[in-house]
């Protein structure tokens, strides 16, 4: 099986220890595999697996503050339990964003501001001050930049649009 070489279409960190990655999507793949390191040479690296064909960005979090990290995709095609591979993208770098340790909500905390939404480590919805999906993390963030991330509204908490 031969799978066509993916490339990543944008590749961003615009919250603290997080960076996203887009790639175009492969209509023959069966999920995708992105491998991130701090090491140009992919060394010392993780690869996280999607196993969605459809999906085509993932928000990778846990990452240091304001280092460098090298980024490349592939995608897989499964066939009788066996996976195929191909080859990897070319790489691309970004610095993860620094941000603060504690978000500043001393001005207009008794309500929550329609330009402020927070997200969660792992989840790729925005959500309201109050959601319970929110018990977990809270990570402040403005809705153009969640937007602009590829998160989207929850469903249960609806915050402003």
């Amino acid at each position: 099986y031969f799978l066509t070489r993916n490339s990543i279409s944008s590749l961003k960190s615009s919250v603290a220890a997080k960076m996203t990655v887009k790639w175009k999507k492969n209509s023959k793949a069966t999920g995708y595999q992105i491998q991130y390191s701090r090491d140009s040479d992919f060394e010392d690296s993780t690869t996280v697996t999607v196993s969605d064909k459809e999906t085509t960005s993932k928000t990778i979090s846990k990452l240091s503050k304001g280092k460098k990290y090298y980024v490349r995709v592939r995608s897989y095609k499964t066939v009788n339990d066996k996976k195929y591979y191909s080859a990897w993208s070319g790489k691309k770098d970004v610095t993860v964003k620094k941000g603060s340790s504690s978000s500043d909500s001393g001005s207009g905390s008794s309500s929550s501001s329609s330009s402020e939404v927070y997200i969660t480590e792992t989840g790729d919805k925005y959500h309201a001050s109050g959601c319970r999906y929110l018990s977990e993390s809270k990570i402040p963030i403005s809705l153009s930049d969640a937007k602009k991330e590829g998160y989207t509204a929850c469903s249960v908490c609806k915050p402003a649009a």
